[in-house]
């Protein structure tokens, strides 16, 4: 493997919008090329259960020799020879024991990252976001870590060619997308808890119910989207559910929904990643908003919004700023994006009243949103090229 972007021999032609890259099929007797030579991916599952590297495990494993590793520090005693390390959200690796972000330890992860590829270990970075997304917001550190991973990984796999095309102007490494539909939540193998039935009937006896899911954090301006919400609408009714960490959130929702009046419901609990899509199904537009200013503004360029991907998925109105990764993820489905800059008080009046007249409806659910298969494919392609060059 060269250092110009590219990987010896070509790379996987241009795929449609939402589809992933896919490698020619392998022969059979490349099928396990790394049987011997690992690829393991940095995160605490399976001890804490991800839905979205389950199912990535059960379809890569067959092609790839997967495992999972919650630190770098184990992977030159557990391996006698050197594969992939594949990393994902870079900021559970510079944390101190509190969970705070530091230079000495962000100093000590990328000594790691280097002394790695110095006894023949591939770095692979899966970008879900370019910077960590929770609290405290990202910053100077945080921008150098990213900057330095970019500057010695092997590879960059992203989910949008929207992100991807931003990526190739800031690495020399190659970048392949791999889609996004393959992270849909997973089919339920278990019943809705009762606090989850009570509210796909709450909502279902609703009229115009708009759903804002998902962990309530700074960057989706959370206090700022019920003042618009409340400002602009009549008659649609607003479902915030998600939990949040920070007193200060907490205590401000808790202040605008006594303004806000019974149009507003808060749902303060997690919902099961199993049952998320039966929320969005009774609802008749989903609100994700996202802040694009300061710490934010990187947005703007890198962005895997997943209760974007799911609601476009599943057919629902989606309601987002108009980021490159949500833009290309709506493409042709219902939506009504406003520009990032902006109040989304706008665009919110806008769809209730395309809902209530019709003029704008909720889709039948995509089909073919993505696959894990193709994803599984890309892998091995980057295994062969990575591993065997």
């Amino acid at each position: 493997m060269d250092r110009t972007g590219s990987l010896s021999g070509p790379m996987p032609p241009p795929v449609p919008l939402g589809t992933a890259v896919v490698a020619a099929q392998t022969p059979a007797s490349d099928e396990r090329v790394t049987s011997m030579r690992p690829w393991v991916i940095v995160s605490t599952h399976p001890h804490r259960p991800s839905p979205y590297f389950a199912e990535l495990h059960r379809h890569a494993d067959p092609v790839v020799d997967m495992h999972f590793t919650p630190t770098l520090h184990e992977l030159t005693r557990t391996f006698t020879k050197p594969g992939v390390v594949n990393l994902h959200r870079l900021k559970r690796l510079y944390q101190d024991s509190h969970g705070r972000r530091t230079a000495e330890h962000a100093d000590a992860f990328l000594t790691q990252i280097q002394d790695l590829r110095a006894r023949g270990w591939r770095v692979v970075w899966t970008v879900q976001n370019l910077l960590p997304i929770g609290d405290p917001p990202p910053g100077r550190l945080d921008r150098h870590v990213a900057n330095s991973v970019l500057a010695n990984c092997d590879a960059v796999i992203s989910h949008t060619h929207a992100d991807a095309a931003y990526l190739r102007n800031h690495t020399a490494a190659p970048v392949v997308v791999t889609g996004w539909g393959a992270g849909m939540p997973p089919r339920p193998t278990t019943s809705q808890p009762s606090h989850v039935s009570a509210l796909v009937e709450h909502m279902r006896a609703t009229r115009l119910p708009i759903l804002t899911l998902g962990h309530l954090t700074s960057y989706k301006a959370i206090p700022e989207t019920l003042e618009a919400f409340h400002t602009h609408t009549r008659t649609a009714q607003l479902f915030l559910v998600g939990t949040s960490e920070t007193d200060s959130i907490n205590r401000r929702i808790t202040e605008l929904m006594r303004t806000c009046g019974s149009r507003v419901h808060r749902h303060p609990h997690t919902i099961p990643a199993e049952h998320v899509p039966d929320l969005y199904k009774v609802a008749a537009a989903a609100l994700c908003p996202y802040r694009t200013d300061g710490p934010w503004a990187f947005f703007t360029k890198v962005c895997r919004p997943a209760s974007v991907i799911t609601a476009s998925a599943l057919g629902r109105v989606v309601i987002a700023p108009d980021l490159p990764a949500v833009n290309e993820i709506t493409h042709g489905r219902p939506r009504m994006l406003y520009p990032p800059e902006q109040d989304p008080g706008p665009a919110i009046a806008a769809t209730e009243h395309a809902l209530s007249t019709g003029a704008l409806t909720p889709a039948p659910e995509d089909p073919h949103p993505g696959s894990w298969v193709t994803v599984a494919t890309t892998y091995q392609y980057l295994a062969r090229r990575l591993l065997t060059s």
